[in-house]
Order: C-alpha cells, then sequence, then structure tokens
C-alpha cells in the first residue's frame, strides 16, 4: 500500500507543495482558464481560502516552470504555451506598516526590489507611477 501524500498545511507555495510531493488538488483547468480569458479579476476570498496558493499557481505558469506541472490537467491535455513572462509579484502580507506612511514606503521598496529583479531603473518617487512604468 503506498504512503499517502502529506497534506500542505499552511503551504501557500505551489513549487513548494509539488516539490514536497504534498497532496494538491489539480485546479489548473481552472487556472489555464482564467489566464486565457485575459481579463482583470479581484479575488475577494475569505481568509485562508488559498488565494496566495493560487498566486503562486499563477507565477510558476507564467515563469514556465513545465516541469512543476508534469501529470496536473494543463500539462496533460497540452494547452498551454509553455513560455516564460516576467512576473510582479507584491505580496502585501510581507508588507509591515503601522500607517499610511509606513505602508507607502514599504510599496515603494517592493516595486524597487521588483524593478532591479527585471533589471529596469525607474525614475518616479510615487509608487503609483512606479508600478505603471514596471508594468
Amino acid at each position: 500500500m503506498p504512503h499517502p501524500k502529506e497534506l500542505p498545511i499552511s503551504m501557500q507555495s505551489f513549487s513548494h507543495i509539488i516539490t514536497e510531493k504534498c497532496q494538491y488538488v489539480d485546479k489548473t483547468e481552472y487556472v489555464h482558464q482564467l489566464a486565457k480569458s485575459r481579463k482583470l479579476y479581484f479575488l475577494a476570498r475569505p481568509r485562508r481560502f488559498g488565494k496566495s496558493l493560487l498566486i503562486s499557481t499563477f507565477e510558476s505558469l507564467f515563469k514556465g516552470k513545465k516541469e512543476l506541472f508534469k501529470g496536473l490537467r494543463i500539462d496533460r491535455e497540452g494547452v498551454w504555451k509553455w513560455e516564460s513572462f516576467p512576473v510582479i509579484l507584491l505580496d502585501f502580507n510581507a508588507m509591515l506598516h503601522r500607517s499610511p506612511r509606513e505602508l507607502t514606503t514599504v510599496l515603494n521598496f517592493a516595486l524597487e526590489e521588483e524593478a532591479a529583479k527585471c533589471q529596469i531603473e525607474l525614475k518616479t518617487p510615487f509608487a503609483a507611477t512606479k508600478f505603471r512604468s514596471l508594468s
């Protein structure tokens, strides 16, 4: 009898769940539908309901990490062109702040970090224009 896979309790990283061979409910059919629609979506789901895992799955998909999707529906059906795209990931959970001014500071820092990863120089002090320039 095969050993049951570990449940991914408190794991929010798609790549970690897959590489650690944890239990994963294949939602890649829906991920593909959302990705190919090219619409904007607001993910309004309750706390602890899988938003971070969904975003992590999109990140792996858009970075072209085909090896993580081996055996999952999106790979089996051959419906995705495995290309790599730059991904801007802003984790507001990690942006600790106690005031609007602190939030602006950490947001600007996060945008500068993302720009550095993409080798882009941002020439504006404003977060909104930094984000626009980066995207």
